[in-house]
């Protein structure tokens, strides 16, 4: 089976809740809180992407998990409750309320949880989506997966991230606007329906694709399998760097500044409280002021591709694209002959970047040009996690699966 390249976004909302989308040619401006409305891609945007992976772009429009350790008191673990307005039928503004909660004992994640989710969807990713069941083998194969050490503590947490995600609930009043009723209705929603986990010994040997899966609703698995398919150039190894506001403010900006939209988008400016209340940050203004700001820097040090600059005025903060305009409109369309030149740079940068190997540029150069980019970063993210050797193993992956391309 052919795994499918780097760590994507996508819109399982766009099918299950139909939107109402607001766009603008070069930069958006948020007066209201319209974020699910605001950045949805047209049909035939997404349909010749189908090649590429997915993360779904939605959940970082929706608070999940409790980004710090130590919540504010009487914050509830359990809920996040908020609203956000949309525009009418009629152009007039129509309030919504969401609550996010989690059945799990000890409710919402903490700041694992999005490092958790992005990974296991990055294994489901692998799988091709082709059931709607996510085959993550055993806890020592996620924990490994992860980056984090092999102890208790690690065991304890994963477990702890997981049942939060399986008790995941979304819960809307005036999700969206239905034509036949001639009004808007409520939806509840639960991407996560089941799972099993079992230790060595309690299974037959012939079931060991069970050992370990959780599993999707269906609406869910099928809007993955049809329209999920928007590349971000995010892989594990790169997400895992960022922290936990750095990781969310990251997925969140790719669905702003996705570099497949038609209309390129340059520049975005969001209210920093309203912005807060989604990632979540809590606190007083001052107090996610300092953390927004924080974690903007952080991935531009990090050189987050999709954010170059910010600017804060007021009670706003505005984030500059960093490389969609340059990267269009060649970008992983899965020709490897009409590559951006800029592009191709900031590829070759990220192989160098793990192979250190000077004398082997020509052929790095070349992988960046002719390869395409899904098969480059699948390589790049195996051989941080899987190699004694990185440079060694990525030169043997990328050879055995661009062969073609090399012709």
């Amino acid at each position: 089976m052919q795994r499918k390249g780097p760590q994507s976004s996508s819109s399982v909302m766009e099918e299950l809740m139909p939107q109402i989308i607001a766009k603008t040619q070069g930069k958006i401006e948020v007066e209201s809180e319209n974020f699910l409305e605001e950045m949805s891609l047209d049909d035939d945007d997404s349909a010749s992407l189908e090649e590429f992976g997915a993360f779904e772009l939605n959940f970082a429009e929706f608070p999940i998990a409790h980004l710090t350790r130590r919540l504010p008191q009487g914050v509830n673990k359990h809920k996040i409750q908020y609203s956000d307005y949309i525009n009418g039928p009629q152009g007039e503004y129509v309030e919504r309320k969401w609550t996010i909660m989690s059945a799990a004992e000890h409710g919402l994640g903490g700041p694992t949880s999005v490092n958790v989710l992005f990974e296991i969807l990055q294994i489901w990713k692998e799988q091709n989506f082709e059931k709607n069941r996510i085959y993550i083998g055993s806890y020592y194969n996620l924990i490994r997966r992860l980056g984090w050490p092999l102890n208790g503590n690690s065991y304890k947490q994963v477990k702890k991230d997981l049942e939060s995600l399986y008790g995941l609930e979304i819960i809307a009043e005036n999700a969206f606007y239905d034509k036949e009723q001639n009004k808007y209705v409520n939806y509840k929603f639960k991407p996560f329906i089941g799972w099993g986990m079992w230790k060595q010994g309690q299974i037959e040997e012939d079931e060991i694709s069970d050992y370990g899966f959780i599993e999707i609703h269906p609406n869910f698995h099928k809007t993955f399998r049809k329209k999920s398919l928007y590349y971000i150039p995010i892989d594990s190894a790169t997400f895992r760097k960022f922290t936990a506001h750095e990781q969310k403010l990251a997925l969140y900006l790719t669905k702003i500044f996705n570099p497949y939209r038609k209309r390129v988008v340059t520049e975005y400016r969001r209210n920093i409280f309203s912005l807060c209340k989604i990632l979540p940050i809590m606190g007083d203004f001052y107090f996610q002021k300092r953390y927004l700001i924080r974690a903007t820097e952080g991935l531009i040090k990090k050189k987050f591709i999709l954010l170059e600059n910010y600017k804060v005025e007021d009670e706003n903060i505005i984030f500059y694209n960093r490389q969609q305009q340059s990267m269009l409109p060649f970008l992983n369309t899965g020709s490897s002959n009409h590559k951006n030149k800029v592009w191709v740079k900031v590829i070759f940068e990220d192989i160098m970047e793990l192979c250190k190997d000077p004398g082997s540029e020509q052929f790095y150069m070349m992988v960046a040009k002719k390869v395409p980019d899904e098969i480059i970063y699948e390589c790049l993210s195996t051989a941080r996690q899987d190699g004694k050797d990185p440079k060694k193993l990525f030169t043997y992956l990328v050879q055995q699966k661009g062969a073609k391309y090399f012709v």
